[in-house]
């Protein structure tokens, strides 16, 4: 019980001098700073979804491509060699 009451009045007492060293202004710099990185992460954020969204279109893009330059060559083969298609 002495322990709980002493940790009470320890924090307290830290409290006070938190005050009244000048914790106010310190807490508001705090708060303006965090808002200035939450903005900047908020831009990484936008530019980060804007490129996986264009590398996905890319993705398929490219994968259409290729599934139909390879048709093309099979085709292309088949006809090389005088095979038909059943």
């Amino acid at each position: 019980m002495k322990r709980i009451l002493l940790g009470i009045m320890i924090g307290m007492v830290a409290f006070i001098i938190f005050i009244m060293s000048g914790g106010g202004e310190y807490l508001k710099s705090l708060g303006q700073k965090t808002e200035e990185a939450g903005r900047r992460l908020e831009n990484y954020e936008r530019k980060l979804k804007g490129s996986v969204k264009k590398t996905r279109e890319r993705i398929e893009s490219l994968k259409e491509k290729t599934e139909k330059r390879a048709k093309d060559t099979i085709k292309e083969i088949e006809n090389r060699l005088g095979m038909e298609e059943e």
